[in-house]
């Protein structure tokens, strides 16, 4: 029999909802209450006054769901939900219950630390109890995942749902930060939302009625200088000669304004700009906690918001998030079915986006009922394009994720594993768990929770083919390996010094290939620089401007007839150059040559001037600007040249004939 003839349902233990529920509350009152409310609605209440008490009742049966009040004797609530996650003693979702405890903090770190599913404060009503049953109940991956997410699966999902989920999700990483700020503009709530690294570093980013009004850091380049220039309003010069003065301690700006150089209303309009760079380098690989709180009495100011957000979500995703990151993130999502969401009316304006017209047919498969896998391997997309596409659908809560296929395709799931392994194999351990390298106990438990619930070989079907069940064991293997290696602080500490050795040395060889390749390029070897530098980004050599110089590399490539490089691969280069990143003379420079290789010579122009804006000294930008005048005046040459003779042959000899 083929493989892929094969088809089954996951075993009864982890898939088919069993109809028992475990209540574990001393208070006899409560629990006969929920004991007797869940009996008539069908279920199999089991009722237990201890922590000891339910451990044993989980050793022998299997739970729909879990009710732990927090205040048990001896043991208590959150360190038992804790304890059956850890020890793997059931999959249900776990539910915490307190009438004391209602303090935002606590709840947050209770479910954190218990990874419960949620936390319910009493009094309750029991309906809510039955829709959360009915709700969580069915996939044993989809409620481990923290709140935030499970919002990415739930299209009914309101302001308040949304509100809460952010304020129980403890610690996320840096890249989660843009579904956070999708989720607040949709709902047009007002308020603060504070986002501490584990650095140290604080941000404050301001929401008023679907927009954001103002971000708040400690980071000290203003960029206002910059953007003044860049938009004409000043020259650098000027900049540098009033920033020259160490003894006025106002703002660049101030400084500007009182020196008469610029106008109040150039500044309004450059303070745009800098909330979006400012809103941009909130984005990065490290690990935050964000707690958001309703203020009515925000005040308005310049905004991001509307079209100017969305597309400044689909630059980060592109451009911000690194593919390895994005891809793993989709791993435990594989399986899921894609559904529209709540805002599916929309999406025809996020077709318009340039990672859009790269994907082919994708408006057709998109909601034909397919897995995330399935649409990937029948649409046979360009994986980085397919999978920012579906990131920011999902963001934007233009789809949602609705389930998984019943059936199991043998060979799209070997085919996957072996993908997987192979990734894995070449993957750091913050990379395989997706964190970054900051982040600390809970975050590195929750990510090895959520991973080992999708891929534990206990959860295969007892049918499922040797090969996929060999491979699936590997890979638990590995996301078991790290997280033993950084389950600690020491372990973790030991390890990233290990990381650090054997990365210095390969990072100072990148930086002499990437000046080499700088050097190649200025005298004309496109070829040969574009060699050095993906040498040199093979290295990790993360450096902004390499990137740009690669893409340059490119474009004289293609300049110079080279058929391997395509109109679409240079502008999905650019497209990845992050927003803040796009203001400097290197990155005008670079988007000069590719508009003026498509044909638009007169924009190309225009960013060939801002490069010389920023920087004066920019002799290649100087070069470009001549060589378009050149051509330009020598096209007006031969255009009077032509006139000029047929007006003379009009002259000599009459009209011509039609």
């Amino acid at each position: 029999m083929r493989i892929n003839q094969i088809s089954a349902r996951f075993s009864d233990k982890y898939l088919m909802a069993a109809k028992k529920i475990l209540i574990v509350d001393d208070d006899k009152t409560i629990s006969e209450a929920l004991k007797s409310a869940f009996a008539k609605k069908g279920y199999e209440p089991v009722i237990c006054g201890k922590a000891n008490e339910a451990l044993e009742k989980l050793k022998l049966s299997e739970f729909k769901a879990i009710f732990l009040d927090c205040m048990l004797p001896q043991l208590s609530g959150v360190d038992l939900g804790a304890k059956i996650t850890q020890e793997n003693l059931s999959d249900a979702p776990i539910y915490l219950m307190s009438g004391i405890y209602k303090d935002k903090r606590y709840i947050r770190e209770a479910i954190q630390k218990s990874h419960a599913t949620d936390f319910i404060t009493k009094p309750f009503n029991i309906e809510d109890l039955f829709k959360l049953v009915d709700k969580n109940s069915t996939d044993p991956v989809e409620h481990s995942r923290p709140p935030l997410f499970r919002i990415l699966s739930n299209p009914e999902a309101n302001t308040e749902d949304i509100l809460r989920a952010i304020d129980t999700t403890d610690t996320i990483h840096g890249f989660d930060l843009p579904i956070i700020y999708s989720f607040l503009l949709d709902t047009g709530v007002s308020g603060q939302l504070q986002v501490q690294e584990a650095k140290g570093d604080n941000y404050i980013i301001s929401f008023l009625n679907h927009k954001i009004v103002n971000v708040e850091t400690n980071h000290k380049q203003s960029y206002l200088g910059v953007l003044l220039v860049e938009k004409g309003y000043c020259t650098k010069d000027q900049v540098e000669t009033i920033m020259s003065d160490t003894t006025n301690n106002k703002r660049i700006g101030e400084r500007l304004l009182e020196a008469n150089i610029i106008s109040p209303h150039s500044i309004l309009e450059v303070i745009a700009d800098q909330l979006i760079i400012r809103l941009s380098k909130t984005i990065w690989d490290t690990s935050v906690t964000a707690n958001f709180s309703p203020n009515s009495e925000i005040k308005d100011g310049p905004r991001v918001e509307g079209e100017t957000f969305h597309m400044l979500l689909h630059d980060w995703m592109y451009s911000k998030i690194p593919f390895p990151w994005l891809k793993a993130f989709y791993v435990t999502w594989m399986d899921q079915q894609i559904t529209q969401g709540p805002y599916f009316g929309k999406i025809s304006d996020a077709y318009g986006l340039s990672v859009f017209k790269r994907l082919p047919n994708f408006e057709k498969l998109i909601f034909s009922g397919r897995t995330v896998d399935r649409l990937l391997t029948d649409g046979n997309f360009n994986e980085k394009d397919f999978y920012t596409a579906i990131h920011y659908l999902a963001t934007r809560r233009m789809i949602c994720f609705g389930g998984k296929d019943e059936k199991i395709n043998y060979d799209n799931a070997l085919s996957r594993l072996q993908r997987m392994l192979s990734e894995f194999k070449g993957k750091d351990h913050f990379q395989i768990l997706n964190l970054s390298r900051n982040a600390r106990d809970p975050e590195i438990k929750q990510a090895y929770h959520e991973l080992a619930k999708a891929f534990h070989p206990d959860r295969l079907p007892k049918d499922a083919p040797t090969k996929v069940r060999t491979l699936t064991q590997e890979i638990f293997g590995l996301i078991s390996g790290a997280f033993n290696a950084l389950k600690d602080a020491p372990s973790r500490q030991s390890y990233l010094r290990q990381l650090e050795i054997g990365q210095a040395e390969d990072l100072l060889q990148a930086e002499a290939i990437f000046e080499r390749g700088k050097q190649l390029l200025k005298v004309g070897q496109a070829k040969q620089a574009l060699e050095c530098f993906d040498l040199a980004l093979a290295k990790k050599f993360t450096r902004s401007s390499l990137n740009l110089h690669r893409l340059w590399a490119m474009i004289r490539m293609f300049e110079g007839g080279d058929k391997n490089i395509k109109i679409r691969e240079l502008e999905a280069s650019l497209d990845e150059v992050p927003p803040e990143d796009r203001h400097d003379g290197l990155y005008f420079f670079v988007k000069g040559l590719f508009l003026k290789s498509v044909g638009t010579v007169d924009q190309a122009k225009s960013f060939f001037d801002r490069a010389i804006a920023v920087e004066p000294d920019f002799i290649e930008a100087r070069r470009e600007i001549n060589v378009i005048r050149l051509k330009q005046e020598n096209h007006t040459a031969s255009g009077v040249s032509t006139i000029l003779k047929t007006d003379l042959g009009t002259l000599l000899f009459g009209k011509k004939k039609k």
